[in-house]
Parts: C-alpha cells; sequence; structure tokens
C-alpha cells in the first residue's frame, strides 16, 4: 500500500489516499443495493477516526480516499472459489471456472463466507484502514516530503486509434487498435461474478449459437444497423 498524507499551507492535515490493488467485490453480484464495497467501508472508518465519529460521512474537513492501483486479478474473497460458495465442497476456482459443466455456480467466498457478505465488506475495508491508518501516521518521519503547487491534465484519447509498437503485435509491424466489442472472457466475467449464459473463462466459438450471432449483429454501426433492419422490414413486409 501507498498512502499520500495531504496538509494545508498550516500543516493541517486534509487528506488522505491510500492505493492498494484489491477489488470491490467483497459484494456478490446478487447484490442489488448501491455500495462502496470494502474500499468505501475503509474510506468510512478513517474519516469517522480523523473527522470524529459525531461527524457525518462526506462533511468533515479531512477526506479519506482509497483508490485502485494494478488491480488485475486481485480478489477480496480469500477463501477460493467453491461450486454454489460451499468451502469444502467442490474447488471450480481453476482455469475454467465450472461446476457441472456451467460457470454460474462457481463463486468465491470472501473471509466471513458465502452468506455474509458484510461480514467480509467490513473485515476487508478493516485492514485496509489498519494499514492506511499506520503508513499515515508514519508519514511525517519516514515518508519523502513533496511540496509545490498541484498541476492537473486531463487528455482525452480515442482508444480505437491508439499506436501499438511492433514489439507488441503478431505482425511484427505497428499497428493501431481498432473499436471495442464485446469478446468471450467479458461474457464470461470471473469467479468474483460469473457471466450468464454459460459463457466461461478459456471459452471460444465452437459453441456460437444463433443467438450470439444476432447479438453480434446488433454491435454494428448504427448506419448499418438502420440499413438492415430496413432490408428485413422490406422483405418481410
Amino acid at each position: 500500500m501507498t498512502v499520500i498524507r495531504c496538509s494545508d499551507g498550516n500543516g493541517n492535515e486534509i487528506a488522505a489516499l491510500s492505493i492498494f490493488a484489491v477489488h470491490c467485490t467483497s459484494y456478490h453480484n446478487t447484490n442489488q443495493l448501491v455500495s462502496s464495497d470494502n474500499k468505501g467501508y475503509a474510506s468510512l472508518l478513517m474519516e469517522a477516526d480523523i473527522n470524529g465519529n459525531a461527524t457525518l460521512p462526506g462533511h468533515g474537513r479531512f477526506v479519506a480516499a482509497f483508490p485502485q492501483t494494478n488491480e488485475g486479478d486481485v480478489s477480496p474473497n480469500t477463501q477460493g472459489a467453491w461450486c454454489n460458495g460451499t468451502v469444502g465442497g467442490v474447488y471450480c476456482g481453476n482455469n475454467r471456472s465450472l461446476c457441472d459443466g456451467r460457470n454460474e455456480q462457481c463463486v468465491s467466498v470472501g473471509p466471513t463466507n458465502f452468506k455474509d457478505d458484510m461480514g467480509s465488506v467490513r473485515l476487508i475495508g478493516e485492514r485496509q484502514y489498519a494499514k492506511a491508518k499506520e503508513l499515515f501516521t508514519q508519514a511525517g518521519t519516514t515518508g519523502l516530503k513533496v511540496t509545490g503547487t498541484i498541476g492537473v491534465r486531463h487528455s482525452w484519447v480515442d482508444m480505437s486509434k491508439v499506436l501499438v509498437s511492433s514489439a507488441f503485435t503478431s505482425t511484427k509491424v505497428n499497428e493501431t487498435t481498432c473499436r471495442p466489442a464485446v469478446g468471450f472472457s467479458f461474457a464470461a466475467g470471473t469467479t468474483d461474478g460469473p457471466g450468464a449464459f454459460n459463457f466461461y473463462q478459456g471459452d471460444n466459438c465452437s459453441k456460437c449459437t444463433l443467438l450470439w450471432d444476432l447479438v453480434r449483429d446488433f454491435s454494428t454501426p448504427p448506419l448499418t444497423l438502420f440499413v438492415s433492419l430496413i432490408r428485413v422490414f422490406v422483405t418481410e413486409g
């Protein structure tokens, strides 16, 4: 974890950025409520600590932010993935994440077990808060001091036209990125949140169906889609 402690010109502590890689998936995708998950809970704990418990969230002088970093596959569900969330039953945290040939029942389990998402949110949030507070306290004596003005840069990047060096392309020549598409890996989801229609990790087009051909066709540019619909209407009309 990296913590940036921010103070104003008078030395008053006004904010902390505690950067640590972990997914906000302590709640499973069955949760239907808006939640900031484990990082939001860590933020609440640290702000209450410094602003005082009597201060309403978001109203104190001190702001504690817990942003992401290079999270990759860093899951907060520390007990691994199990069929039907039953630890000690059938383990499914492998390269396909299947239970009896399907992926929907392969789910990851947090430290307080499958049916206690709130407990896992609290525990993972508390761990982040505890380390952040430790580093925040040490920053004045062991940290690297950064002073000066704050600069801001905001850029818009067309991700469909980014140059990719030949060192990273299969053709070994410079290429550009393309327009986005919903790939199989996206549809499969992860063990923190499995996808639907039995797409699974490592899947390929060997089981493509008419349904997914239709989904593909509806992902075409708007004008092409409009023309296609006109043709269907005229043909069927």
